[in-house]
């Protein structure tokens, strides 16, 4: 079946777009193409595409004939689901920036104002939040060698359909101590997370069960040996509500600028908006976001 374009340009239609660019290349083209019974040179095979997404057994698919709308739809561009373009991602196995570019097509990041919702590629294989993040404050103090002395984080957690024990939490440094000062008792584990040398399991005092909520304060004293990268980011897979970040310098080293900055990407390379700040009279800089989601967001900084 040849799929028409369209003179639609909403998102489906963009999506669509670049769905059909992406099957059309080799390496993702000969996937399906061995599930085509009749196939044109050029043309994409829709039953062929639903065959082959259901071979991969994703998520309890596995009928193409109820996969065969769903398809259609997503590649002539006039509907296409996060659910269905999570079976694309995953079946065919896009590579991180075509994984990345197609989120941002379906559902562009906002980064202006206060609420900011990003497209992390982590999104298409990332399973819901067992917990609500209802509020964090995040405060990052710098020592007088310009290298991060510690941290302290507030938050208040609410569990959501099932009871909760315990938070994962990472940092990308192992050089660290880390300490609960309000809300349960703290365990370190071997990371499962490349790029964060650093996992800790917070207990709480007592489970959680469904809709209820507690106040966590924790705190990282670090011994860095080495200058890390000059920026301290809040990663947010799923909502964080009511975030605030400070970051403050020693008198005896300061900036000579700060930029406000979020990230598209964990690695810091994909910039999607900044602005320079000034840090207050006790050299703090400080932002509050009614939400972040999908997205990195933080300060970084050169001496």
């Amino acid at each position: 079946m040849n799929i028409a374009e369209t003179s639609r340009t909403g998102p489906a239609t963009r999506v669509g777009a670049h769905l059909r660019d992406l099957l059309a290349q080799p390496e993702y083209r000969h996937k399906w193409f061995r599930h085509a019974e009749r196939a044109r040179a050029g043309q994409l095979n829709v039953l062929a595409v639903a065959r082959f997404l259901a071979s991969r057994d994703q998520y309890g698919v596995t009928d193409s004939s109820a996969l065969r709308d769903r398809v259609r739809r997503a590649l002539n561009g006039s509907l296409v689901s996060a659910e269905t373009l999570r079976l694309f991602i995953s079946g065919f196995g896009f590579t991180q920036d075509e994984e990345r570019q197609l989120w941002e097509l379906l559902d562009p990041p906002t980064v202006s104002g206060s609420a900011v919702r990003g497209a992390l590629p982590s999104r298409s294989i990332g399973t819901p939040s067992q917990e609500s993040v209802l509020s964090l404050v995040d405060e990052h103090v710098l020592g007088p060698d310009g290298l991060p002395l510690h941290h302290e984080t507030t938050q208040v957690i609410r569990a959501n359909g099932f009871p909760l024990e315990h938070l994962a939490l990472y940092a990308d440094t192992g050089e660290i101590a880390f300490s609960v000062e309000r809300g349960g008792s703290v365990e370190r584990l071997p990371s499962d997370v490349p790029g964060f040398p650093a996992r800790m399991c917070l207990r709480y005092d007592r489970p959680l069960q469904p809709g209820e909520s507690t106040l966590l304060r924790y705190r990282f004293d670090f011994a860095y040996t080495e200058p890390p990268q000059r920026l301290f980011s809040r990663v947010a897979r799923h909502p964080i509500h009511n975030l605030s970040i400070a970051v403050t310098f020693a008198p005896e080293r300061l900036p000579s600028t700060v930029w406000w900055r979020v990230w598209g990407d964990l690695e810091h390379q994909s910039v999607l908006h900044q602005e320079q700040v000034e840090p207050d009279g006790v050299h703090t800089v400080f932002r509050h976001l009614s939400s972040l989601e999908d997205a990195v967001a933080g300060f970084a900084w050169e001496w």
